[in-house]
C-alpha cells in the first residue's frame, strides 16, 4: 500500500523526520527505535542525512538493518545543515502532517496517539505539540516540562519577547502550512525553529499543546544550541526580526531575549579551557553594560581570535536597546 492509499485509509498520515549529522550510534538507534515502537504507528520514517560521509553512511545503514521496516527511507546529501535536511523529507513525502525528531531525542510510546487524539479535536490546528521529559546523556530521565505554552499563541509580541521552547522534536505540523512559508529557513544554523514559530504565528497559523510530555530531550555539551555556528546564526536571526521588534513594540524584550543565547554560544566552548569564563559572563550578562560587554569580547577574542569583532558589534546592538 503506498502512502497516498494509508492516506486516505486513515484520518490523517503522519511521517517521522530524523535529520542525521554524525550521530552517536546509540543515541541514534534508540531515536530511531522510538519512532518504531509507537502504539500508533506513523506512515513513513524519512532518515535525512546531512553527512554523506562514509562512515556516517555506514553507521545508519548498521542500524536500519536492525529493524525489519519497509517504512524507513534514507535521503543522502552533503552537508548543508539540519533547515536542509528537514525541507528535502518536506519534499519526499506526501503524508498531511509531518512529526520531526532530532537524532539524539526519543519519543514515549504514546506520542503519536496523544498526537492524534488532538488532531482529532483541532483539525484545523496547524501545529500539535507536546511538552518535554529532560533527560541526561545516558539516558536517565531528570525532569518534566508541563508548562502551559498556549499564551505563546496569541500575540507575535509574546513570541518576538520570549524564549519559545516549543522543541522539534515534539511538534507535529501539516505539510501544507510548512510548505506554504517556504520550509525551514536555511540561512540559519540555529534558531531555525524560533524563526518557522514566528512566520507561522504571523501567518495565523494554529497551535495545540497537549496535556502530556510524551517526548525526551538528552542534555548533552555537544548539542547544536551549543555550537559555535548559533553565533553566526544568532546575528542572521537578530537582523531579521529587529525591525519587527521594533515596530510592534517588543526590540528591548527582543534583544534581551536572544542576548544569554548569543554569550552562551560564545562562551561555551571555552568552558573546558576556564569554567569561571563561562561562570562569570552568565552572572554578568543580565548588566550587559558596555565595559562589561568589551570585557567579555575581549576575552572571547584572545580564545577564539577568528570571532574577533564580530561578536562585540552584534553585542554592542543589541545593547542598544537595553
Amino acid at each position: 500500500m503506498n502512502e497516498s492509499s494509508k492516506c486516505k485509509k486513515h484520518k490523517c498520515c503522519i511521517t517521522a523526520v530524523i535529520p542525521i549529522f554524525k550521530p552517536k550510534e546509540l543515541h541514534f538507534q534508540e531515536a530511531l527505535a522510538s519512532i518504531l515502537a509507537q502504539e500508533k504507528p506513523v506512515c513513513k520514517v524519512i532518515l535525512s542525512l546531512d553527512d554523506d560521509s562514509a562512515e556516517t553512511t555506514g553507521l545508519v545503514k548498521k542500524v536500519i538493518d536492525q529493524f525489519s521496516e519497509n517504512k524507513i527511507v534514507l535521503l543522502s546529501h552533503r552537508n548543508t545543515g539540519q533547515s536542509a535536511a528537514r525541507n528535502r523529507a518536506l519534499l519526499a513525502t506526501k503524508s498531511e502532517f509531518i512529526a520531526f525528531l532530532d537524532q539524539d531525542d526519543k519519543w514515549l510510546p504514546n506520542h503519536t496517539s496523544e498526537i492524534f487524539k488532538s488532531i482529532e479535536d483541532r483539525p484545523k490546528t496547524s501545529c500539535h505539540y507536546a511538552p518535554p521529559n529532560y533527560m541526561d546523556e545516558e539516558g536517565f530521565f531528570l525532569s518534566k516540562d508541563l508548562t502551559d505554552r498556549s499564551p505563546f499563541q496569541f500575540g507575535l509580541r509574546f513570541a518576538l519577547s520570549e524564549n519559545i521552547m516549543i522543541w522539534p522534536s515534539g511538534c507535529v505540523i501539516r505539510r501544507d502550512d510548512l510548505l506554504s512559508l517556504g520550509g525551514f529557513d536555511e540561512n540559519l544554523k540555529g534558531y531555525e525553529d524560533d524563526d518557522l514559530h514566528l512566520r507561522m504565528i504571523r501567518n495565523f497559523k494554529q497551535y495545540s499543546q497537549i496535556n502530556l510530555a510524551t517526548i525526551a530531550i538528552r542534555s548533552h555539551p555537544t548539542r547544536a544550541s551549543y555550537s559555535p555556528l548559533m553565533l553566526q546564526s544568532a546575528e542572521i536571526f537578530y537582523r531579521k526580526y529587529e525591525s519587527l521588534a521594533r515596530s510592534v513594540g517588543c526590540e528591548k524584550e527582543f534583544s534581551k531575549r536572544l542576548l544569554p543565547s548569543v554569550l552562551r554560544a560564545a562562551v561555551s566552548p571555552s568552558i573546558k579551557i576556564n569554567p569561571q569564563i563561562y561562570e562569570t559572563t552568565m552572572k554578568c550578562m543580565k548588566r550587559s553594560n558596555r565595559k562589561i560587554l568589551r570585557a567579555i569580547s575581549s576575552i572571547l577574542t584572545g580564545i577564539h581570535p577568528s570571532f574577533g569583532r564580530k561578536i562585540l558589534t552584534l553585542l554592542m546592538r543589541m545593547r542598544r536597546v537595553n
